[in-house]
């Protein structure tokens, strides 16, 4: 039982009694850092119970808006994204909304770190352009989830796209560093 691994695990943070509760009962690598997050009940918060309910309704992957990690120290609040995908109980009818509810067990979770999935998606573009990332089709400072390179004048010609990836929307925009 994974309790034998982590006698020390409750759930946070306290809320008033509810029917569900999906609490973080492993993460990958097990290292400090990770081990910060058990128990973290990602159902108590909006925006990741957003995407889960999401991935549950049409069952498959989905993605939240931006969210700081549980793991990340405080202070260092770099902008993550978390990747859901249900797991439902096995030989079971999921033709409904209420049928999915009554099925569901949890969840496997992916929590990205903004900084370091973009950089390494985008790291062949180093030396050519600048690349932001952001959350949603808005181009605000609160949306901003990557920036290859701050320094990069913001006056520079630009283009956008946006892509749906697992229910979310994502615009990224291209600078020249000409």
């Amino acid at each position: 039982e994974w309790r034998n691994f982590y006698p020390e695990f409750k759930i946070w943070p306290e809320t008033p009694e509810r029917d569900l509760y999906s609490a973080i009962v492993f993460l990958s690598p097990n290292d400090w850092r990770n081990r910060k997050a058990l128990g973290y009940d990602m159902w108590s918060e909006p925006i990741r119970r957003e995407a889960m309910e999401m991935a549950r309704d049409k069952n498959e992957a989905a993605l939240t808006h931006k969210v700081v990690l549980v793991q990340e120290k405080l202070g260092e609040a770099l902008p993550g994204l978390n990747l859901y995908v249900p797991l439902f109980r096995k030989k079971t009818a999921l033709l409904s909304d209420a049928d999915k509810k009554k099925a569901i067990l949890g969840y496997v979770y992916a929590p990205f770190r903004a900084q370091i999935l973009f950089k390494a998606i985008f790291s062949e573009y180093d030396m050519i352009m600048d690349v932001e990332i952001y959350d949603g089709e808005t181009l605000s400072p609160v949306n901003l989830i990557y920036d290859h390179d701050p320094q990069v004048p913001k006056t520079n010609a630009s283009i956008s796209k946006t892509i749906d990836i697992y229910g979310r929307k994502l615009t990224s925009l291209y600078r020249d560093w000409k």
